[in-house]
């Protein structure tokens, strides 16, 4: 029985969340992750994380799994004497002088920073701003020296459940499926399933998935069914007791994941046999023709094998981003039950 409230009591899986890990600085939280959750797992020269486990099992199912390390950053422009500037969109630059940030040295350190709300925020040009922001404690002004222009910046927020009905925290895209992911692997190890499993944590997903092209030009993905794990914008939330509350982009959360088709990135017919397997559980689906959104695309171009399940919230790249808790509990049960069903035609 999952206790998703229980288990984010364990400091290791809020770590999980409240580590910082900017796109092509992913290397700290793969190693995180490697010492205490996939312990058997190698991380490449891309910084993708890379988990094989064999159930021993002749001619077993093989299951890819994908979720992405990266999260939303911006860099140091430049370092002052006691200060910094940090360049930064001009849409997210709300979201970063809300909250403390991280910022990392040449070292591997992240460094706590505090925004300065005051005139030296200004605009450079018409997509970019900059802010000043002071080290907070002893160790970040001793560090100061370490860190150089291009080091990137990350909001530090702690993770929190609300209501025992909602988890909010930075970075929930894509940490709450690494999460999943790991409860799913429990469950096939728990009930000795016939199933391989090729787990893929990539990296730089959010500038232009580098580490899954990465991936997928060095090995030979041979797998029967890749399922694609991710986030996506929520809107609002009621209750409703209705199954696939939601179809296109009338996303909810609170109306569980999202089984997401395209032409680009889905294979047809998995996607029909997933989406009759899933009327059984509280769904939402949709279609897209956006091309690389996730990895998804990549995935489906290189094997035809390929779904895509996102789970909705609200706040998406902010420091506060807002899931349904139950959203999270659906995913990893139905996934773990649609899996051990498909083992019954081996």
């Amino acid at each position: 029985m999952i206790n998703i409230i229980n288990d984010f009591k364990n400091p290791d899986i809020k770590k999980i969340f409240e580590s910082p890990s900017a796109s092509a600085f992913e290397k700290q939280f793969q190693v995180f992750l490697q010492s205490k959750f996939f312990k058997d797992s190698t991380i490449d020269s891309m910084l993708n994380l890379v988990y094989k486990y064999s159930s021993g099992k002749k001619e077993p199912l093989k299951l890819g799994l994908f979720t992405h390390a990266d999260e939303i950053s911006c860099y140091v422009k430049a370092v002052k004497t006691n200060s910094i500037i940090v360049n930064v969109f001009t849409s997210d630059i709300e979201a970063y002088i809300a909250t403390p940030l991280y910022v990392q040295d040449i070292n591997g350190n992240y460094n706590v920073f505090t925004p300065i709300f005051s005139k030296k925020s200004q605009k450079n040009n018409e997509d970019l701003e900059e802010f000043e922001a002071i080290p907070t404690n002893a160790n970040s002004i001793n560090n100061l020296k370490f860190i150089m222009a291009g080091m990137p910046v990350t909001i530090k927020t702690d993770v929190e459940i609300l209501e025992n009905k909602y988890i909010r925290s930075k970075s929930l895209d894509n940490r709450l499926n690494i999460y999943v992911v790991h409860k799913i692997i429990e469950y096939i190890k728990t009930n000795k399933l016939p199933i391989d499993v090729t787990y893929v944590n990539t990296s730089r997903e959010e500038i232009g998935h580098g580490g899954i092209n990465y991936f997928l030009n060095k090995n030979n993905l041979d797998t029967d069914i890749n399922i694609v794990l991710d986030t996506t914008n929520g809107f609002n939330y009621h209750n409703s007791s209705k199954k696939n509350a939601s179809i296109n982009n009338n996303i909810m959360i609170g109306h569980g994941p999202v089984l997401t088709n395209s032409y680009f990135s889905t294979n047809q017919e998995q996607y029909r046999e997933l989406f009759l397997y899933f009327d059984k559980y509280k769904t939402q689906s949709r279609f897209i023709e956006a091309r690389n959104i996730t990895d998804a695309d990549a995935i489906f171009q290189n094997t035809g094998k390929c779904l895509l399940i996102q789970i909705p919230i609200l706040g998406m790249h902010s420091p506060f981003e807002l899931a349904y808790i139950d959203d999270i509990k659906t995913t990893i049960d139905l996934i773990s039950h649609y899996i051990e069903y498909k083992t019954l035609n081996l």
